[in-house]
């Protein structure tokens, strides 16, 4: 069965969705990697796009291919207007754009499927919730029986891969809530600033703890939040706010952890998530400065997802 991940904070503009796309490759490189040496399968990524703005599913579809998705319904606002307002019977699996990138490593292309989204699904959300609590559901209710299906859905879908990643949007919506709750591991991408802090408090101590509580059924997320610091630049302030970070960690009054692995802040990364013809392989999107950051993340990545039990 897939390792489940969620890649979410409250505050935008932190890199989540960078984070996704570079994850879910670097993962795949890895695989093809691992394979080559081993003779063994590679492993694949399922990406989920949870965001109403589509910018993982635009980085790995493209325009063209995800206006397709879109219009065929093959998004995640088109299985749930299919399946609980319209009542038709489709699967989520039946949805997925399989090897949807066409970024290639050592001549292989990687491994990754995508759930799409589209900007229709914060209307479809909303529209669902007004539908159901007409119809007499308690959002209580709402939150516990899409907490199912969804659940369900993906157990149905993880069987077929690696790993499963759930790109949140910023904010905390009822699908990031689920996504947190179904996740082995939780990433908090955080750019070291008063502001970003302001808001990883703010996630940690409402957000978090709401989850925790178990009352409705519902299970608490498996493992505490994993803060990766991003966009860091070699200045006295972040090199304060880490600090302040790391000794939070270290005299356990955070309630999260944090990797080792810092993501900087370069030209590199924004290039890397535009969509040219220039950029066809894995070494060649993600310069050698942030792949080896980006492989580092993945190894600890792995680490942390063994220690969950």
């Amino acid at each position: 069965m897939a390792r489940l991940i969620a890649v979410a904070n409250m505050k935008g503009g932190v890199g989540k969705t960078t984070t996704v796309i570079s994850l879910a490759e670097t993962l795949a490189a890895r695989s093809i990697d691992y394979a080559s040496r081993t003779g063994r399968r590679q492993s694949t990524v399922l990406v989920v796009d949870l965001d109403a703005q589509a910018s993982a599913s635009f980085a790995l579809a493209g325009d063209e291919r995800l206006l397709t998705l879109i219009r065929r319904g093959q998004t995640l606002d088109g299985f749930l207007d299919r399946f609980l307002i319209r009542r038709e019977e489709v699967s989520l699996k039946s949805l997925i754009a399989a090897k949807v990138s066409d970024v290639t490593h050592h001549g292989w292309p990687l491994g990754i499927g995508l759930l799409a989204s589209s900007p229709q699904l914060r209307t479809v959300e909303r529209g669902l919730i007004h539908a159901l609590t007409r119809g007499g559901y308690s959002l209580e209710k709402i939150e516990h029986d899409l907490f199912k299906l969804l659940s369900e859905q993906i157990k149905a879908v993880s069987s077929s891969y690696d790993y499963v990643i759930f790109d949140c949007p910023p904010g905390i919506s009822l699908l990031t809530e689920i996504a947190l709750r179904l996740a082995d591991i939780a990433i908090v991408p955080t750019v070291p600033d008063f502001l970003s802090l302001l808001g990883l408090d703010a996630f940690s101590q409402s957000v978090w703890t709401r989850l925790a509580n178990t009352r409705g059924g519902l299970p608490a997320p498996r493992s505490v939040p994993h803060i990766l610091i991003t966009k860091r630049r070699p200045t006295a302030a972040h090199d304060r706010k880490v600090a302040e970070l790391r000794r939070r960690v270290a005299l356990g009054k955070a309630g999260y952890r944090i990797f080792a692995t810092e993501i900087p802040e370069t030209e590199g990364v924004p290039e890397a998530l535009e969509r040219v013809t220039s950029q066809p392989n894995y070494a060649r999107k993600w310069n050698a400065q942030i792949r080896t950051h980006l492989v580092d993340l993945a190894s600890e990545l792995e680490s942390a997802l063994m220690a969950v039990t």
